[in-house]
């Protein structure tokens, strides 16, 4: 018997989007499966383009509507339509993002061939407005390789060690059962990946498909831009992380060293992602470095003095 699944389909004032993302999960090879098409309260016309779809169809598949009586933002969103979801795997698809055919029957497969997975990600294809989606999904369809995609698998030590591939929420699927065996995550100006998924490895394993599986689009709103980055609150993310490993000492998931260990290993990786992104985007403000990188307490006395520098060299910069 096949698994049941949930799809939802988050959006936010992405009407000009949204229509290739629903046509795309419609268009699913997979037999039959939940669909939650959830508007997080745009101000546009997104939840009306959710509800002709919803109107016109009349496949296998069965539709739920939703819309947030107010703006959550991504992270109570997500975790609300998660909640709703009566499919024992949940398959994540941003509005603005759009599906291959046999994506969702491909990160099933991998959950059938490794029981010990609690969530699978893929590989994607980045593109951009001015990019022809039915092209690049041709072009996907023409590389894939006959029978079962590769499977990277990972666990929580392969990842803290720095093993583990890159997380993407944007195209996982996850068991919903040991997720929401935590509180909600906390909401905040950042997305739900990395914790999301950090909860999942308390439970077992995770695994990256070796396949496109994904058109991601790229825009000035993604929440991985320049500008969303630079709203990121890394401090609310290190605080998830460690009230999620307190929440599973409780569940006998680790013991109290492990958890101990666990912490001083997030509030060193929350410290680097403050300075690898202020790095990356632009020179540091002085409130960054007085808000972020000083009481930084996992950075080095010269990774300290080189953002002093930079941060001085960008006020230098500025005033030009």
């Amino acid at each position: 018997m096949a698994p049941s699944v949930s799809l939802i389909l988050l959006a936010y004032r992405q009407e000009d989007y949204v229509k290739a993302a629903i046509a795309s999960v419609l268009a699913q090879t997979y037999p039959k499966m939940e669909i939650i098409l959830s508007d997080d309260c745009s101000p546009d016309g997104t939840f009306e383009v959710m509800q002709g779809y919803a109107a016109a169809y009349s496949g296998p598949h069965s539709i739920v509507l939703n819309k947030t009586a107010a703006n959550r933002g991504i992270v109570r969103h997500f975790s609300e339509v998660v909640a709703m979801a009566s499919g024992d795997i949940v398959v994540f698809l941003a509005g603005d993002d759009i599906c291959t055919p046999d994506r969702v029957a491909t990160l099933v497969e991998a959950f059938e061939r490794r029981p010990d997975l609690t969530f699978v990600e893929s590989r994607y294809v980045p593109f951009t407005d001015d990019d022809a989606p039915d092209v690049l999904l041709e072009t996907v369809a023409r590389n894939r390789k006959a029978g079962p995609a590769a499977l990277e698998v990972f666990d929580m030590a392969d990842y803290r060690a720095g093993r583990g591939p890159w997380l993407s929420s944007g195209t996982r699927a996850f068991l919903k059962e040991p997720f929401l065996r935590f509180p909600p995550l906390e909401p905040g100006p950042t997305g739900e990946d990395s914790a999301s998924a950090l909860r999942l490895f308390y439970f077992g394993k995770g695994a990256r498909v070796d396949a496109e599986l994904l058109l991601k689009r790229a825009h000035a709103h993604n929440l991985t831009g320049p500008e969303a980055l630079r709203k990121i609150d890394f401090d609310r993310i290190g605080r998830q992380y460690i009230a999620d490993a307190r929440h599973a000492e409780t569940l006998g998931l680790m013991t109290h060293d492990e958890r101990l260990a666990f912490e001083a290993w997030a509030l060193e990786r929350i410290d680097r992602r403050k300075l690898r992104v202020l790095f990356d985007l632009d020179y540091p403000t002085p409130t960054c470095l007085v808000t972020q990188i000083l009481p930084a307490r996992s950075l080095k006395p010269r990774e300290k003095f080189y953002a002093i520098r930079r941060c001085v060299s960008g006020l230098f910069r500025r005033a030009r």
